[in-house]
């Protein structure tokens, strides 16, 4: 099964395939989209398609954000991303790795 990781930036998502030995298949990267949450999520979905689709096989996805503060709170953003994948996905940020 092939992997995939997501790299959720505020100025970028790049998403690279991996195979089972961690050798590079595929690698697409976007501009994120400026202050849109649901564009935001639909591009990380539509470059996970795009893998998906380019190699004939579904993966596991992992997305790696920053974390967003709003006030006290983390906004949920990557498991949220997680409510619209199509394929099984884990989710963190980079203030919990």
């Amino acid at each position: 099964m092939i992997r995939i990781g997501v790299d959720l930036g505020g100025t970028k998502i790049e998403a690279i395939a991996l195979d089972e030995a961690g050798r590079e298949l595929a690698r697409r990267r976007i501009a994120s989209p400026s202050h849109d949450y649901a564009r935001t999520i639909d591009a990380v979905r539509g470059l996970v398609d795009a893998l998906e689709g380019e190699l004939g096989s579904r993966g596991r996805v992992g997305i790696g954000t920053p974390a967003a503060r709003s006030g006290s709170r983390t906004t949920p953003t990557a498991s949220r991303s997680r409510k619209r994948a199509t394929a099984p996905a884990k989710a963190g940020d980079s203030c919990s790795a």
